[in-house]
Order: structure tokens, then sequence, then C-alpha cells
């Protein structure tokens, strides 16, 4: 199947920052010219008017009333006819033909030009250090729907909604100095889940200094499909985020057209919706994102009429890195990074981590303890306190970063059935004297599994650090035994 993009003619009026939209304001092309009759024109101005001889053939209108009444300015092409009308007090162009209005705005009218904003919506995984621990950002301080942090539509993940930017540089200065304020914050940030369909949603703005809106209908489709094959098809293709396609996410413009949406009471211009919160997970990552959706709005508008012709296959498998360089005319290097990181492995842990607004002990903290909640798979009920405690208890066992993700269970006991003591149920050989400690031999288990007593203090954590200690050195003896483990994983 072939996909023909079609960059309008029409884009030549938008370069200059006139909207497309002539009711109101912008250009009207027209064969006759009567005097101008808007409210705002009155001929008592007559002070404004302006008279200017081009000498240039360009085209006349075919039919012109007299228009001395009017303050508008009227253009003369060399043989003497009027070619060209322009209302001031309007910003309205009138002219018989494309040409016209390029010249006449491009050398007689001081030029309005083109904004283009970009801003963001990027959604967060919140959890007690683990993935199992998840908390919903409704239940948090952060349940609005309007703020710059927030809860998302679903109410589960957090949303971060950053103020948009002219340049992708600021853009990422933005997002940096709302993750410092939330560096305190208690709860755990991810970029990635294995529950939540994580979206990075991208803002793309295009006005003029009026506030015009100079996106019309006519251009969003051959922006969604150069999003698409630059931008989209990578992130719809990374494996790790496979789950947002099972909520009806992460597709591309051609299979949806929601992949672009307009939502006016959220932000203005449209939001491109098949990127993941992959987006947010490298500073560098983030800013060379934007700057290619920048340059795919400058190439655009660079390039009116020009007709580009791509094969679904070519979309679905993504821009390659002479596309880059060639097309939007990236750095080499900037264009290869962003490639590459589609081939490494996504980082799991918080996200202000990674982006470095944290103190050196924070970070050190987080690391450890995210990584270490990640060796455990909480099969049951769980106090979220007593959770962090245990984390605090075990952190500087050194054999459990050896403990390959989710190869211990772990839950919390109900108060009628273990209130005090700690139980583990093993599959292999384990004795202990210690009275707190009660053994459950299963060899039939898969996994060794802890229970933690209803009653858990720092007092009882400590009472029971060998056992616990001699416990995670016999588990993973067990795997490595069983082929279960890649000791350098």
């Amino acid at each position: 199947m072939c996909v023909r993009v079609v960059i309008p003619e029409r884009v030549e009026i938008l370069r200059r920052g006139f909207p497309l939209t002539p009711e109101a304001v912008g250009v009207v092309f027209t064969e006759r010219w009567s005097a101008c009759t808007l409210p705002s024109c009155l001929p008592t101005d007559y002070s404004r008017k302006r008279v200017f001889k081009i000498n240039k053939k360009l085209e006349p209108f075919r039919a012109a009333e007299n228009t001395c009444g009017a303050p508008c300015w009227e253009f003369y092409n060399i043989e003497g006819k009027l070619c060209g009308v322009v209302c001031p007090a309007n910003r309205i162009v009138y002219t018989p033909s494309i040409e016209n209005f390029k010249y006449i705005v491009d050398n007689y009218i001081v030029k309005p030009r083109i904004v283009v904003s970009l801003g963001t919506d990027v959604e967060l995984e919140l959890s007690h250090y683990s993935s199992d621990l998840r908390v919903r950002a409704r239940n948090t301080r952060y349940n609005t729907l309007t703020g710059v942090v927030g809860a998302d539509g679903t109410g589960g993940p957090l949303e971060i909604r950053v103020p948009p930017a002219l340049s992708p540089k600021v853009l990422r200065q933005n997002l940096e100095f709302i993750l410092h304020r939330l560096r305190d914050y208690r709860l755990t940030m991810r970029c990635v889940s294995q529950n939540e369909p994580l979206g990075g949603h991208i803002h793309i703005c295009i006005r003029n200094q009026f506030m015009d809106d100079l996106l019309p209908a006519s251009l969003v489709e051959p922006l969604a499909y150069l999003l698409d094959y630059f931008v989209g098809s990578h992130f719809v293709r990374h494996e790790p985020y496979k789950i947002r396609r099972l909520y009806g996410y992460g597709r591309l413009y051609k299979e949806s057209v929601d992949a672009v949406r307009d939502v006016p009471q959220a932000h203005p211009g449209i939001e491109y919706r098949a990127p993941s919160a992959f987006l947010i997970h490298d500073p560098l990552f983030f800013e060379i994102t934007f700057e290619i959706v920048r340059r795919i709005v400058d190439y655009i508008f660079e390039h009116p009429g020009t007709e580009l012709k791509f094969t679904s296959l070519d979309i679905e498998q993504g821009a390659e890195l002479e596309d880059y360089v060639t097309m939007l005319r990236m750095d080499r290097n900037r264009a290869a990074y962003f490639l590459k990181a589609f081939k490494k492995p996504v980082p799991t842990v918080d996200v202000r981590v990674l982006w470095d607004v944290v103190g050196p002990r924070r970070k050190r903290n987080l690391i450890r303890r995210m990584t270490i909640a990640e060796k455990f798979d909480i099969i049951g009920r769980m106090r979220p306190a007593d959770f962090r405690r245990f984390l605090r208890a075990v952190e500087d066992i050194e054999i459990l970063k050896h403990i390959p993700y989710k190869s211990i269970e772990i839950e919390q006991s109900s108060y009628w059935y273990n209130a005090s003591s700690f139980r583990f149920v093993t599959n292999f050989e384990f004795e202990t004297n210690n009275e707190m400690v009660r053994i459950e031999k299963r060899l039939d288990r898969s996994r060794p599994t802890i229970i933690l007593p209803y009653y858990l203090s720092n007092e009882k954590l400590q009472r029971v650090k060998e056992e616990l200690e001699e416990f995670f050195r016999n588990a993973y003896n067990k795997m490595c035994k069983g082929g279960e483990v890649n000791v350098n994983a």
C-alpha cells in the first residue's frame, strides 16, 4: 500500500504568518475588487491610505472599482493596473494570485511570521519502591486534572503537563524545573510499567504574533504522516511499551486517526499521541525528540507543493539515519543518539534520578531500594510502610544484588494467623534456632517465600537479620544449582 503525503501549496501563505480563514483575517484570492466595506475600515481614516507602484508585471484584477474612498493600501503593477490591496485595519490581503501575495507581503508589509510552540504531557507510574505497590494519582495530593502536576484522565498514572516553549532546549528546562519541585516527594516515579499504558504526548501549536491559528485541517495529515515516519514508528515498535496497544494507545496515524487529536479545552494546536513515556527517560533524548518535531514543522513550511510517497512498511519501520540528515538537516550524531536509544534497556529507576534533580544521598537510596524491591514478588497483602521498613533492613545484604528479578515471594500475614513471627517457606534446606522464625519446607515450590508478621518493627527486623541473610544466600545457591540465574546478570 502506497501512502501519498502532499504538502499543500497554500503553505506559502501560512509561512508568512497569514491564516487560511479569510472570513476573519488572512488573504483573499479574487479576480474582482471592490472597495473594502468592513466596519473597522472606515473612509474617515483616509490618512492610513498608501499607493505603491511595483515595477514588475504582476497579474492585475480583471475588474476593479474606484477605491479612493477607502484607507486600504493599493498596489499597481508596471502597467499601472491594480494588482493587490491590503487592508491594514483587518490584516487582510486581497490579490488575484499567490505570486502577487508573496511579492507584496515579502517586500512591502511588516511581515508577521509563524511562531511554533511545543509542549508535552507525560504519564508516570507512582509506587512504594515496588511496582507491585502502585499508587493511583487520584489518591494523592495531585488529584487534579488541570494542574501542572496531576492525575491523568483515568486517575491512575501521575501526569506532568509541561508548559509549552518555543525551543526544545527551553522545554527541557521547563520539565527539569517541574521534576526539581518534586525532588522530595516520597513516592517513586517510573516512566515504564507492566500494568499502565504510560504515554508521552507531544503538543504542537503554530500561530502568528496575533495568536491566529496557522494549523488548518489540510496541514494535519501531512504533519501526522511525517511524525509517524520520523518519531512515532520507533516508539510504537518499542517492545517494553507493547502494553499500550492492549489499551488502544500507541498507534500510528495510518492505523488510527486518534493518534492526532485536537483538544482546545486543554491546549491549543494538536496532540500527537503515538509516543510513550519513554520520551522522558533521558534529558538529551527528550530534547532531541522535540528537535525532530520542530524540524518536521520547518520541513513542511519550507517545501510547499511537495509530494512524498511512502509504503506502509516504510512508515511502520520508520526513518533511517540518512533520512534525518538529508531531509531534516539534523546533526548525524544527534540523530544516531535518538535511534540507538530504542535498542538499549529501559531504565526502571526513578525519573528524578534519570534527570539528576535529587541530591547524592537520596539518589543512592532511590537506586538501591528500587533495585532491591524488584527482587521480591508481592503476592498478597502488604502495608507500604512495613515494606519500606523491610527494604531499609535488608538493603545492605550483599547477596541480594545477585538475586534475579521477582525470584522471592513476599507477603504480610493477617493478624489472626501470625501476629508477631516471621515465616519462611523454602524449597531448600534451612534451619534456625531463632524463635521468631518459623520454617516450612515445601520442595514443590518454585520460589521461596517470606511471610512478614502482622506487627512489624525495626527491632524485630534486626533480630532476624542474620536469618534473612542466610535465607537469601541459600535461595541464591538453590537458583544457581538449578540453572535459573545468570550470576553476571
